[in-house]
């Protein structure tokens, strides 16, 4: 089963999600894109709604994206925490932002080599009076708290040195992120099933990947 949208070309679809069921096999999903509907008029609660029907007891989310809405990553998160199958999640290229929160649903998160993880805070476009702004930045600082939170039950730690990390947008390389928790180990990524493949512009985040970020803190305390 595939989800698919109409953005892009004409006459094309664009693809960011793909979810492949294969009687007697792991099932596969694949998350090549931004992530959400605002992006690409496709919903979170289409794709928690296919993998709460899979019929399958392993799981593998391949992940190479820049991140997109941190409600339907969280959503996305939780549909594969709530399903029964073991869930492993491998990091094929970038896990930022939603993405990263999609990622610490894993029962086990293996970075492929070279690949790369960003936490960072919510943000959002938006307009409006001074009330209705400041409004709009309490609820940012709730969302931000969530995710943190995310994180630091992954890998352990103290809550307010991951918050300190999100909110400096922190870049991972992949053994960085196995030794702050946040990944179990480096590994070879396999060849994904079909061609998915997508060019990013990273130029909304404050680095433009982990070559321009500075290096992570010490090592968090692990689990």
């Amino acid at each position: 089963m595939t989800i698919r949208n109409g953005a892009g070309a004409p006459g094309r679809s664009r693809e960011w999600c793909r979810i492949n069921a294969k009687a007697g096999a792991a099932t596969e999903i694949l998350i090549y894109d931004v992530i959400g509907s605002y992006w690409l008029d496709t919903d979170a609660q289409t794709i928690a709604t296919q993998i709460k029907e899979l019929d399958s007891d392993e799981i593998v989310v391949r992940i190479n994206s820049p991140g997109g809405d941190a409600f339907d990553g969280i959503a996305i998160m939780n549909a594969l925490r709530a399903h029964s199958a073991k869930v492993t999640v491998r990091i094929d290229g970038l896990a930022a932002s939603a993405a990263s929160v999609i990622a610490m649903a894993g029962d086990e998160i293996i970075m492929g080599e070279g690949s790369q993880m960003m936490i960072h805070e919510a943000w959002l476009y938006t307009s409006g009076t001074a009330d209705y702004l400041r409004a709009e930045a309490d609820r940012l600082d709730k969302m931000t708290d969530s995710i943190t939170a995310v994180y630091a039950r992954r890998a352990g730690g103290e809550f307010d040195e991951w918050r300190a990390l999100v909110a400096a947008e922190t870049w991972f390389t992949a053994d960085e992120a196995v030794a702050a928790g946040l990944a179990d180990k480096v590994g070879a990524s396999a060849p994904a099933s079909g061609e998915l493949s997508a060019a990013f512009n990273l130029s909304q985040f404050r680095f433009a990947g982990r070559e321009h970020a500075p290096a992570p803190g010490s090592p968090l305390p692990r689990r």
